[in-house]
């Protein structure tokens, strides 16, 4: 093999070798890139997440407090009832 030829081969196979470090380096950087993004997507859903799980707490508790407000009210109109009726009536 010619001399020339193998200072080609030889200048072909760096330049390509410095392309392959170029297209390594640049998913390198996108791979970064898009893991931030993603950490970023994930922190927002569980902020989104958290928030919504205290709404639902908040409202499940009121819900709560209602039924039992409800609860009571009905008990004394029972009790009243009772005794008006003078308590003849059995349950």
């Amino acid at each position: 093999m010619a001399e020339d030829d193998r200072t080609f081969m030889r200048e072909l196979l760096l330049r390509f070798g410095k392309h392959q470090d170029a297209v390594l380096a640049e998913l390198v950087e996108s791979r970064k890139t898009w893991q931030a993004e993603l950490r970023t997507q994930r922190e927002s859903w569980e902020r989104e997440l958290r928030a919504q799980r205290e709404t639902w707490q908040r409202e499940s508790q009121d819900m709560r407090a209602e039924i039992q407000a409800q609860t009571q009210a009905l008990l004394k109109v029972i009790d009243r009832m009772d005794r008006l009726d003078g308590g003849s009536a059995t349950a």
